[in-house]
């Protein structure tokens, strides 16, 4: 190596060394100063093109898909979030529902795009946002100390939704009378989902001390990081001391390492479709200071499992080397809801909602999650059946139907039209104190809903009960769960002699070995 060679070696290094300080110390400490401000913050994020999967959901002609950003107090940092409605299948069901959206560390909000019209069909408008400092929402990239910031900023999300839909009605319902709403949320999203209600506590819709609060019925925890997996993810002493040391130094935002990435799925391809091959996703290593945050957010749940009264319903793969089965299964016997369900899944690891192998596989994991929750949501909201559309209609049948009437519809999407790549090619709000954002899709109009109502309801499965609904695409052997056999004494989940009893379905054409299964509490 030449003496040139080397003196470029060092500078290359001296600017290396330049960027870590500036991310570690001198951008957080100017800013507070109030000597800095980001000239993006969202760190380049707001540029980066939508996923292929939401791509495909927003050229659906079934689908209203609009943008909003919910600002925080400050006016300068928001959470993004899109809204996503089958209206439908909404007036086919009679359902008027919502299912709220919390994805994981390090992906954004797209990811459900692929298993959204399962929930659409059924009836439920989607929220569904990008976590703070994660895909177009404000903050350096999966980087934030303390979880409150990330549950703020979902019920941040659920009141911008609600004020739009007292605008749009011209009125302002009672808390009981409000949408049903329901919080999903998947591994890290799933810790947040159960934080949500104790962060939240007035969420309740019985609660009178803030009526001006949003209710949410129940959690969804898919796969919830309530601990983790001592067998499969080691964590030693030497990480544990350093990372107390990156924090008594102020550096939480040095990226350290990715405890799971090995142990997320057996196929490493998963890991590289969901993160590395995604731009909206973080690719680097987690920050210490989310990993901080993370463990402090699992003492919290573990801690207050006794306040916690909202319905809940966990959805746990057996195979799942992150998080372990005992983990979520133990914390439901600590809780107080007094409606509580746990479903297991032999077949399914981490990722729960990938696809399987063979059809079968697939109907034992994936589809039988989704029909799960679905049924779940379904039988706490008013309305009944789904939307059974088999294939999505045409372009030409959405003309034909949608617009004839002659009616101004400057603000409708038809088929042809495009939708923007990137948020930053949407059109900004106008007035951010307001927080408002021009959505890029309305909803269609009730004489273009009514044109083609009839249609949609004919083709509506109707259910007076509470049974999983079954669609002619899929042919499920789904029948409502059988009720327990009766013990000679049933015993308290919280009481020491409890003991873990299992609910098999044996109306399933499948083999016993992959059959799901529920705990019985």
């Amino acid at each position: 190596m030449d003496d040139t060679e080397q003196q470029k070696g060092f500078i290359g290094f001296l600017r290396w060394l330049g960027d870590l300080i500036w991310v570690l110390w001198g951008e957080p400490i100017l800013t507070f100063l109030g000597l800095y401000e980001p000239k993006d913050r969202t760190y380049g994020r707001w540029d980066v093109p939508f996923s292929k999967m939401e791509q495909r959901l927003h050229e659906n002609p079934d689908v209203s898909v609009s943008f909003h950003r919910a600002f925080f107090p400050n006016g300068k940092d928001w959470v993004w979030y899109q809204v996503w409605e089958d209206k439908l299948a909404q007036r086919a069901t009679g359902r008027r529902a919502d299912m709220i959206f919390v994805h994981g560390t390090g992906v954004h909000s797209g990811t459900l795009a692929s298993h959204s019209r399962r929930y659409l069909d059924a009836g439920f408008r989607l929220i569904v946002p990008d976590l703070v400092s994660h895909g177009y929402s404000t903050g350096l990239h999966v980087y934030q100390r303390y979880l409150t910031a990330y549950t703020s900023g979902l019920n941040l999300v659920l009141r911008d939704v609600a004020k739009r839909d007292d605008e749009a009605a011209g009125s302002r319902p009672a808390k009981k009378d409000r949408r049903r709403t329901f919080m999903l949320g998947l591994s890290f999203g799933g810790l947040l989902a159960i934080q949500y209600p104790l962060h939240f506590p007035t969420c309740a819709r019985e609660d009178t001390t803030d009526m001006d609060d949003i209710p949410v019925d129940g959690i969804i925890p898919v796969g919830p990081i309530l601990d983790y997996s001592k067998d499969h993810i080691k964590i030693g002493a030497f990480v544990h001391s350093f990372t107390a040391f990156i924090e008594m130094l102020g550096a939480g935002r040095l990226e350290l390492f990715v405890p799971h990435k090995k142990v997320l799925d057996k196929d490493p391809k998963v890991y590289k479709t969901l993160v590395d091959s995604d731009m909206r996703s973080h690719r680097g290593a987690f920050r210490v200071g989310h990993l901080l945050a993370l463990r402090d957010g699992i003492e919290e749940v573990q801690r207050r499992a006794p306040e916690f009264r909202h319905p809940i319903y966990i959805q746990h793969g057996a195979m799942d080397r992150v998080v372990t089965i005992e983990s979520s299964r133990e914390w439901l016997r600590r809780c107080n809801s007094e409606d509580v369900k746990m479903s297991v899944y032999p077949v399914c690891q981490h990722v729960i909602y990938k696809k399987g192998k063979t059809e079968t596989e697939d109907k034992a994991g994936r589809v039988a999650v989704l029909e799960d929750n679905v049924a779940w949501m379904s039988e706490r909201s008013p309305g009944q059946g789904h939307i059974d559309r088999g294939l999505s209609f045409s372009s030409d049948v959405a003309r034909s139907a949608s617009f004839s009437s002659g009616v101004n519809t400057p603000d409708i999407m038809t088929p042809s039209d495009s939708m923007p790549a990137t948020p930053a090619a949407q059109e900004h709000e106008k007035d951010p104190s307001e927080n408002v954002v021009q959505s890029t899709i309305n909803s269609l109009t009730n004489t273009i809903d009514n044109a083609i109502e009839n249609a949609a309801v004919a083709s509506a499965v109707q259910t007076g009960n509470t049974s999983l609904t079954k669609r002619h695409d899929v042919k499920l052997p789904l029948e409502p769960p059988p009720v327990p056999p009766p013990t000679e004494k049933k015993v308290d989940r919280h009481s020491p002699e409890w003991v873990e009893q299992r609910n098999y379905r044996p109306n399933w054409t499948l083999p016993e070995e992959i059959r799901p299964y529920d705990i019985v509490f």
